[in-house]
């Protein structure tokens, strides 16, 4: 059983933290690293035990952030959540 403080479910996360900080989708994702879609998405769900040091490294290039930083828990901030308008005499 997976804990919050697993390195896979960290690296996992961190990764998410970064596609998301950069505004991509899964796919987008995948394919400006030149992954597969369901390469790409077992990465980010950790359901992919069995990656190299090579996937780390695109990964890393891809989001343009040190190696190291997609191990940490706290080195990748959470994306912020964007505000969606409200429409006009909707509810307050």
């Amino acid at each position: 059983m997976r804990t919050p403080f697993d390195t896979l479910t960290i690296f996992a996360e961190n990764v998410r933290r970064l596609r998301l900080g950069q505004g991509l989708t899964q796919q987008a994702a995948a394919e400006k690293g030149q992954f597969s879609y369901n390469h790409y998405q077992a990465l980010e769900t950790a359901k992919l035990d069995g990656f190299t040091f090579s996937t780390i490294e695109r990964l890393s290039r891809l989001f343009n952030v040190e190696v190291w930083k997609m191990f940490h828990p706290t080195a990748i901030a959470r994306p912020g959540i964007k505000k969606i308008a409200r429409k006009k005499g909707g509810r307050p």
